[in-house]
């Protein structure tokens, strides 16, 4: 998504990424003669940037800000990277703002992929909901295909409320979905009731993950408002599940506190109340007809499109290339 507003804003790209996440196809889906994708180790990105591999560069965007060091108050030391005679701009991109806002280095040309609400802090909000060349597909024929990004291991909350969910549908009669779930540490062991509606595909490349996004109907989250873990994702940070939301234009179903910094809203997914309410979100995507789905898809469209206008002429007047 960062290559993307930095090629329309008219320049050419270099890409410095750890060589596993080429492999993956992270880039996979862009073909552009103006962006050159360098599968580098870590180490030797830093002894590249410190040998004095910055001068031909008009500027760097690091996209994890966590990755650079710190100094002791928590600023980031930029002269342990990139040298004391670097003149080249850098911009950060902060994924958790929590950290250098209570310790009061917090900067606010810092970027992040959504204004956050937290102890009042502003930034530059960039939203990089690209993924490069993807189909949006419609409402698939069959059942309804819900899709489960992160990781749901064992002992989480979340695969409780899901697997109870699906529990409470079948008990219902309900067995037109299915739940595929992509994460590292899978979902653990299912019930023996609901073993049958998941698709259990534990981690996949980024190649695989974005055909799995477009196989998909419906994103299906398990945010829970009474989890202090979870007050991130409506606070201080944002998910990669909305990210997949607005690059794919697929809807998501989500708990209705979650919806609005995320830009969510009935028009452009399904919202659920309460501890008890993921089954109704999922009952009522499910019986979400092809015109209805394809309304929701093409709202999804008009607002990813807005927040891209947005975030453009944003990183536009933080350059100063």
């Amino acid at each position: 998504g960062f290559v993307r507003y930095l090629r329309e804003l008219g320049y050419r790209v270099s890409v410095l990424v750890s060589p596993g996440r080429v492999r993956e196809g992270l880039f996979g889906r862009i073909d552009d003669p103006g962006v050159q994708v360098f599968g580098l180790p870590q180490r030797r990105i830093r002894r590249w940037v410190r040998r004095g591999g910055l001068p031909g560069s008009l500027g760097v965007v690091v996209t994890t800000a966590s990755k650079l060091p710190a100094r002791a108050d928590g600023r980031i030391d930029y002269e342990q990277v990139f040298g004391t005679d670097c003149t080249t701009p850098v911009y950060v991109v902060e994924h958790d703002v929590r950290d250098r806002v209570d310790r009061g280095v917090w900067d606010p040309r810092s970027i992040t992929l959504r204004q956050v609400d937290y102890r009042g802090a502003r930034s530059v909000v960039v939203n990089p909901h690209d993924f490069g060349s993807v189909a949006v597909t419609p409402r698939s024929a069959g059942p309804l295909r819900f899709l489960v990004v992160g990781t749901l291991g064992k002992g989480k909350r979340a695969q409780h409320r899901i697997v109870d969910a699906v529990r409470e549908l079948l008990g219902e009669g309900e067995r037109g979905f299915e739940v595929t779930v992509v994460g590292k540490r899978g979902v653990g062991r299912l019930p023996a009731d609901v073993s049958g509606m998941f698709r259990v595909l534990g981690r996949v490349s980024f190649a695989s993950l974005y055909a799995e996004v477009e196989r998909a109907d419906v994103l299906l989250t398990a945010y829970e408002a009474e989890n202090a873990d979870h007050d991130f994702y409506r606070t201080a940070g944002t998910s990669g599940n909305f990210q997949l939301v607005w690059g794919f234009a697929k809807p998501c179903v989500v708990l209705r506190e979650f919806a609005p910094i995320n830009g969510l809203d009935e028009d452009n997914s399904i919202l659920y109340d309460g501890s008890g309410g993921l089954a109704d979100g999922m009952r009522r995507a499910i019986a979400l007809t092809p015109t209805a789905y394809a309304r929701m898809q093409h709202r999804l469209q008009q607002d990813a499109a807005a927040l891209a206008d947005a975030s453009r002429r944003n990183l536009a007047a933080l350059l100063v290339l």
